[in-house]
């Protein structure tokens, strides 16, 4: 109660325009505060729901047959693809060390890492210690997924198209790298 006088006191000390501006000051600085705590438990909730979307939602890539140019189907290579650097080996070496590079080669389907950014690099190693590569690609986790309002609070993601793309590799003899193409792979990232 004394600390309400104080305040009061204090408060009839200045002119009535230096009160009113004050009033307006103090009004300004507590809707700002009550904004701000309301904008992070917002944002805490929207990353809880996003973390929930993504445990949900599994992303996985499918390798489709190999292109090498010129076409040359006694090569025996493997393929290693380099997600957020965990590397994934076709085949793998339980299977063979090596395959026939056919276009009747069989499909190979990766499950990468929850992550919310893909840094993607694939490489063609040859038996006969040629080795194929490409420049890094980049693929948002956000990319694969699309918002649809449900109404004006409620939003609810949805898995989009699969992103089908082809990755061109290069020759690399000594630290550098081809100018024309040696190989392409055809692939498929897609939520399921």
């Amino acid at each position: 109660m004394a600390m309400l006088d104080n305040i009061v006191k204090l408060i009839t000390v200045y002119p009535n325009w230096a009160t009113f501006l004050m009033f307006v000051c103090f009004s300004i600085l507590a809707a700002l505060l009550v904004l701000v705590v309301r904008a992070r438990a917002a944002k805490k909730l929207a990353c809880e729901v996003q973390n929930d979307i993504a445990q949900q939602s599994h992303v996985f890539m499918k390798l489709k047959p190999i292109q090498l140019f010129p076409d040359d189907p006694a090569a025996e290579i493997n393929v290693v693809v380099s997600v957020n650097g965990i590397e994934f080996v076709y085949p793998s070496a339980t299977e063979m060390q090596w395959m026939p590079a056919s276009s009747s080669m069989d499909e190979k389907i990766i499950a990468f890492p929850c992550a919310e950014m893909y840094y993607i690099r694939f490489e063609i190693n040859f038996s006969s210690e040629k080795k194929l590569e490409g420049g890094p690609l980049l693929v948002r986790g956000a990319a694969l997924k699309k918002d649809v309002k449900k109404d004006a609070s409620q939003s609810v993601t949805f898995p989009v198209l699969p992103l089908v793309d082809e990755y061109k590799l290069y020759l690399l003899q000594d630290g550098s790298r081809d100018t024309s193409v040696k190989a392409v792979i055809s692939y498929e990232i897609y939520v399921e």
